[in-house]
Formats: structure tokens, sequence, C-alpha cells
């Protein structure tokens, strides 16, 4: 998935309009023998903007670990096929850019309405959302305040980025970023009663044993259920 930072200079430097999509190219692999199509459909310049999503059950718990351990075998062995082909430095800018994810991710928090909060703010433009009785002295210093956010945010990630990883942390660089979803979650409050009782008695190890495993890749874990057929609200 590539990056479009400016959605309208995108639009125009594609000759699209607003009615057109972008099209995001996505493979599912549900088979363990089709990861051999992971070398040959990904590009070594690809990796750049590929993003990878493992997806075990809470069906069977007992699997679950098994399960990742499968698929993320499948995937490494999908991309070290790739990485050969990069040169040196592109090979160590993806292998940097997934240890700056780790070590400059921040724990997402909720606003009282229930909205992501924006912890790194862009540059208030002066005088945007602002009350017009403010005077020039009140705006310049609101701007002089929002920028002081921004040069220690920045500073405080240069800090990170500059520490060691955690012991455990990131073993295995796989030069993308991946994702562990965790689905059918639903199954703890509205599963079979046998397995409900396994999960609501295992639960705390169920997690522990995941985000122990997803820390060795350096992996997101996302627990994700949908009692209904849809997964977004109108």
């Amino acid at each position: 998935m590539r990056d479009v930072v400016d959605y309208e200079e995108g639009n125009q430097n594609m000759g699209l309009d607003d009615g057109s999509l972008i099209l995001v190219n996505v493979w599912i692999i549900s088979d363990e023998d089709m990861g051999q199509m992971i070398s040959k459909i990904i590009k070594p310049e690809d990796l750049e903007f590929t993003f990878a999503i493992i997806m075990p059950e809470l069906e069977q718990p007992w699997d679950l670990i098994d399960n990742c351990k499968k698929w993320f075998d499948v995937l490494k062995d999908g991309i070290f096929k790739i990485t050969p082909k990069l040169e040196y430095k592109d090979m160590q800018m993806l292998r940097e850019r997934i240890e700056t994810l780790y070590k400059t991710y921040e724990e997402p928090e909720l606003d009282e309405d229930g909205n992501l909060k924006n912890k790194k703010r862009a540059n208030l433009k002066k005088g945007d959302g602002m009350d017009d009785s403010l005077s020039k002295n009140d705006t310049s210093r609101i701007d002089e305040i929002d920028i002081s956010i921004m040069e220690d945010q920045e500073m405080m990630d240069d800090l990170r980025k500059e520490m060691d990883l955690p012991e455990g942390a990131l073993v295995t660089n796989l030069f993308i970023p991946v994702m562990v979803v965790c689905s059918k979650v639903d199954l703890i409050q509205h599963g079979e009663a046998k397995l409900k009782n396994l999960l609501e008695n295992n639960l705390d190890f169920i997690q522990c044993s995941l985000r122990k495993f997803c820390l060795h890749y350096g992996a997101s874990l996302v627990f994700a259920s949908t009692l209904q057929p849809g997964n977004q609200q109108q």
C-alpha cells in the first residue's frame, strides 16, 4: 500500500478525479503451500509498501500459538527470498524503519467522544479553528506553543530511536509491519459452555502467550469480534 500524503495532489499526478477509486492489492493465503507465491508476487521495491496480517481464531485456543508459528514461518520464508534482491542500503532502511516503529510506538488513547487522539499533532495554521476575536499576539503565542509541543515530541522520538531494543523484542525483523488479529473473541461470552469456560479460565494465559510471541517479531496484536454481518456502522 503506497502512502498518499496529499489526496488531491495524488489524484492530479495519477490523472484521477474525485469519482475514481485508488486500488490496493490484497492477497489472501489460506493454504500453507501457497506461501511460495509471496516471493513471486511481491517485488523487492514493493516491500516498503507492504503490510501483513496473520489471523488466528480463538475457536481452537490450544492451536493458537502453533497456527501463529506456522503462518509467520510462511511469511518469513517468502520475505527472506525477496530481501537478498535488495540493495544493502534499502534493506537496512527497511530494517531500521521497523525498529523505529517499535521504539516510537505509543499506546492509543480515546477522547471524551470516543475518538482516537492525535498525539503527534500537525502544526496549527495561524487562525485555523480559532475565534476571530483573537489578537495577533494570541495567535502567535498558540503557534509557538504548538511548535514547542512538536519539538518535544520529535526529541522524545529521537531519544527512543537511540535506545536498545528490550530483551526478546523484535528478535526476528521481517522488514515489513505485521499485525496479528485474533478473531472470534465473542466466543468468550457467546460460545458453547465447554469452550466458554475454557477461554474464561485461561484468557490471561492466552493473552500473555500471544503477546510474548508477537514481541519476538515486533508485531501488533489485535482482538476482533463481530456478531453482525458487517464491521462498520453507517
